[in-house]
């Protein structure tokens, strides 16, 4: 290891690729359903059981290494299995802080991962950046490793519905990093119209009279003339009034209220409003003559350097909308974006979306977050996972079902609702387990044990199946407790099931009480397992999944466990973003509009084919900040429109080609 140590700082200054020796590190798995074997040619070869989320190894450097001075990290994986898998490399510190890349390998074939070192140090330390997830120049950035620091080095996959195997061939570090240089004096770095000083690019908005200009130059014909934005046809469906699903010849469709076949083409966050925290940042911002579009934020940030704290905002497309149509700004945008729609081919308003756009003919869907009382031990991005046997979990989802207008709740042009977002399902036995490891009132455990009571008789009867040493069904409840996996997956399987049908039946009952012939859209997965995913296709009308994908992964996409189309499926959000305008690309993206637009083409495209997917919601409609969103600092190049309000013209033009070509790859033949 010493000799290993010395080569690598010796390497840093010869600008060489360096071989990181698997055999000098202390691998170690990420669950009991993973295992690993070091091979004779020095590579590591590892087995996962199918359903267990995030199953792989960490190479671990106990001493910990230095990589700072290298650009990538190289990592060549065999995916030995029978089906592509996305692999996922991180370099991991001391604090546990990951900077993370992934890649998808086909079966039987074998390919590289490239990780770029991020720095936060360097280039943040330099102009103190905060309040925003990345830099003007580069891709997504948080908090990433110290790159002096690194204690392991983690590879794996996603999540397997099959038994499966992978070899880690080489782990490589390569090319010299050097700091790059910044523009002299940097601030302020955000101009009067919210768009990033120290770049250009075409359209960029240098004045008022330019940016009024610019709504001169739309065309606003609308694409069709179809009441509900359905597609004209030969196909005949029954007229009913309202949405509904149907599968013909082995592929899922949406019918209108008309009885036309409806592809769902939709844009989340259509709202006029994108403030950034102004606060402790005043310099970086010029503002003159906008005081008026500072404002204090209603919630308090979730996330971020802001977390918890009421922000000053300014809300530079407020200030933006206001130069351009005057005081009146909201009306008239609300009514130049139906005509934007419209003529775009957009024909369904996503979640989260202004609500001045519902009830004007055209079709829109509407999302539910009711609170209700998490399980104590469960953990997710957005909070703990509802606790469906609270008594007033099914109470809290009705009343935010009533909340609505009756004009909504009666309006044929309502799709249907949403409930949740990106709720934390993890495995397939998460909840079983969080239940168990839960105080003694929780009532998800307090259930969980009822059941096993039940079942069981005697605590002496569980504790052979489970070959546990409980000596009380009161200890089981008064105590935190992990079972072994392997002797009780039955158990634990069971009551998951009987979990998620409880969380989608108390959904999909209460829009049919309080809503009717409105389609229960389901909960926006990020990440589900099969035990999710068959309850939700039992009880939802239309399976929506989150989606990040590349156009080649979406249209391989099945819910875990199921077939392509076992459900009618709605990607909830999607999006891609590129670096060409001064910020981050976001999620999925490129380096430049023209790439960025055919990415956007080819998933729209691979989603018609699909047999499951009836609709793509795009996340969203503007820009965000340059300098970060208030809720967390989210700040992406991933609008339809800037934050000038002006449409991203090859993006759109390209969209609109695209929906009228829907019907040739939509329709079932």
């Amino acid at each position: 290891m010493k000799a290993f140590l010395f080569f690598l700082f010796i390497s840093c200054f010869l600008n060489a690729e360096i071989l990181l020796p698997l055999n000098d590190s202390k691998a170690q798995t990420s669950s009991y359903l993973c295992k690993y074997d070091k091979t004779e040619d020095s590579s590591i070869k590892v087995s996962i059981s199918k359903g267990k989320a995030w199953p792989g190894v960490s190479l671990n450097y106990p001493k910990g290494i230095d990589i700072y001075k290298f650009n990538y990290v190289l990592a060549n994986i065999s995916n030995l299995g029978t089906l592509d898998q996305t692999f996922y490399i991180a370099v991991i510190d001391s604090k546990k802080r990951k900077t993370i890349s992934s890649k998808k390998i086909k079966a039987g074939e074998s390919s590289t991962i490239e990780l770029v070192l991020k720095r936060k140090d360097d280039q943040w330390k330099q102009v103190n950046l905060f309040g925003m997830r990345t830099l003007p120049w580069m891709e997504r950035l948080e908090e990433p490793a110290d790159l002096h620091k690194i204690k392991s080095i983690s590879i794996s996959v996603e999540n397997s519905p099959i038994d499966t195997e992978y070899k880690i061939n080489s782990l490589n570090i390569s090319g010299q990093y050097s700091a790059m240089k910044f523009p002299k004096p940097f601030f302020p770095f955000i101009d009067q119209f919210g768009q990033y000083i120290h770049k250009n690019w075409p359209g960029k908005i240098g004045n008022v009279e330019h940016l009024k200009d610019q709504s001169n130059r739309e065309n606003l014909s609308p694409l069709s003339n179809s009441q509900f934005g359905g597609i004209e046809s030969e196909l005949k469906f029954d007229i009913k009034g309202r949405f509904y699903t149907i599968k013909r010849n082995g592929k899922w469709l949406i019918i209108d209220p008309e009885g036309k076949p409806f592809y769902s083409m939709g844009v989340n966050s259509v709202n006029f409003t994108r403030g950034t925290p102004y606060d402790s940042r005043e310099n970086w911002f010029n503002i003159s003559g906008g005081s008026n579009f500072l404002t204090s934020s209603k919630k308090k940030p979730v996330h971020g350097f802001y977390k918890g704290k009421t922000v000053t905002a300014i809300d530079f497309l407020k200030w933006n909308l206001d130069r351009k149509y005057g005081p009146n700004y909201k009306e008239i945008i609300s009514n130049r974006t139906l005509k934007r729609f419209k003529a775009w081919g957009i024909n369904t308003i996503g979640a989260w979306s202004d609500r001045s756009l519902y009830g004007k003919k055209h079709a829109y869907t509407i999302i539910l977050q009711p609170w209700s009382r998490g399980i104590d031990s469960s953990n997710g991005h957005y909070g703990k996972f509802p606790d469906v046997y609270d008594k007033d979990f099914s109470k809290n989802i009705e009343q935010s079902i009533l909340s609505l207008p009756k004009n909504i709740l009666n309006d044929p042009y309502c799709l249907g609702i949403f409930i949740h977002n990106e709720l934390p399902w993890g495995d397939e036995t998460n909840f079983a387990y969080w239940a168990l490891n839960s105080y003694n009132y929780q009532p998800a455990k307090q259930a969980f044990v009822a059941d096993l009571k039940e079942k069981y008789k005697t605590i002496r009867n569980l504790n052979s199946a489970w070959g546990s040493k409980l000596d009380s069904w009161k200890t089981l409840l008064d105590k935190k407790y992990s079972p072994d996996y392997f002797k009780t997956k039955g158990d634990l399987l069971a009551y998951c099931k009987k979990f998620s049908e409880k969380y989608f039946k108390t959904c999909k009952e209460a829009i049919q009480k309080h809503a009717p012939g409105r389609l229960y859209l389901g909960c926006r997965f990020a990440y589900n397992n099969q035990v999710a995913s068959a309850a939700a296709v039992k009880y939802c009308d239309i399976v929506s999944v989150n989606l990040y994908y590349s156009p080649l992964e979406i249209g391989k996409y099945s819910l875990p466990g199921l077939k392509q189309n076992s459900a009618p499926l709605i990607v909830g959000e999607f999006h891609f973003g590129a670096r060409d305008r001064g910020f981050a690309k976001g999620l999925r993206g490129a380096d430049s509009q023209k790439e960025r637009t055919m990415m956007m083409k080819e998933y729209i495209e691979s989603c018609l084919r699909h047999p499951g997917f009836v609709g793509t919601h795009w996340f969203q409609m503007y820009d965000q900040p340059v300098t970060g969103r208030v809720q967390d600092g989210e700040n992406y190049q991933v609008g339809l429109v800037d934050i000038t309000d002006s449409p991203y013209s090859l993006l759109i033009n390209t969209l609109k080609k695209t929906i009228i070509n829907s019907p040739n790859l939509y329709l079932p033949k």
